[in-house]
C-alpha cells in the first residue's frame, strides 16, 4: 500500500511505495523527496522487482505498510564514527557559549592541529544534517552502524560506475 505524508494542490510526499506506478512524478506538483527514479533500494541496490514486500504492522515497522516495497525514512548524511564522537564529546560537549567553543578550539588545535579541528568541524555537521533515503524491509531492520557501511559501499560502487560524484537520494 502506498502511504502519503503530505498533499496538497502544490505538494506531495510519499512515505512508502507499493509499485512502479509510484516512481512517476506527478505533474504540476512539487514532490518532495521523491522515491528513486530507477525503483532501486538506496541501501541494497534492488529493484522493486527483486523486493519482498513489507507485512502489516510490526512487519518489520510500527505502522501499516502491508505491501509497500521501499519506506522513507531519514538518516544523518554520514555514519558515526567513534574516534571523532569522543573527540566532540571531550573537548566540546561542556561548551555553553560562543567563548567555550573559541577556548575548546584552541586546545584542540594545540594537541590535534588544524586540520584535525576542520575535520571535526566537517563531521559535526554532517552528523546533524538529515536526508530521505528509500529502504527495503530488508536494509530496513539493520542496525545503524550496518546501514552506513552499506550505504557507503553503494555510494562508491555508483561513484566508479557514474564517474563522478553522486548522492544516493
Amino acid at each position: 500500500m502506498t502511504t502519503i505524508l503530505v498533499e496538497n494542490g502544490t505538494a506531495l510526499s510519499l512515505g512508502s511505495i507499493s509499485c512502479e506506478a509510484d516512481l512517476i512524478p506527478k505533474r504540476g506538483r512539487l514532490n518532495i523527496n521523491p522515491p528513486p527514479s530507477d525503483g532501486r533500494c538506496d541501501c541494497c541496490g534492488r529493484h522493486l522487482s527483486q523486493l519482498k514486500p513489507y507485512g502489516k504492522a510490526g512487519d518489520p515497522l510500527v505502522g501499516d505498510f502491508e505491501n509497500a516495497l521501499l519506506v522513507k525514512t531519514w538518516v544523518a548524511e554520514c555514519g558515526p564514527d567513534e574516534e571523532l564522537g569522543n573527540l566532540l564529546e571531550e573537548y566540546f560537549g561542556d561548551c555553553k557559549n560562543e567563548e567555550d567553543g573559541k577556548q575548546a578550539d584552541a586546545i584542540f588545535i594545540q594537541e590535534h592541529g588544524k586540520e584535525k579541528l576542520d575535520e571535526l568541524e566537517d563531521y559535526s555537521m554532517l552528523r546533524g544534517a538529515i536526508h530521505s533515503i528509500w529502504l527495503c524491509r530488508d536494509c530496513m531492520i539493520l542496525d545503524r552502524p550496518e546501514l552506513y557501511e552499506r550505504l557507503d559501499a553503494r555510494r562508491r560502487i555508483r561513484k566508479t560506475k557514474d564517474g563522478d560524484l553522486c548522492r544516493l537520494t
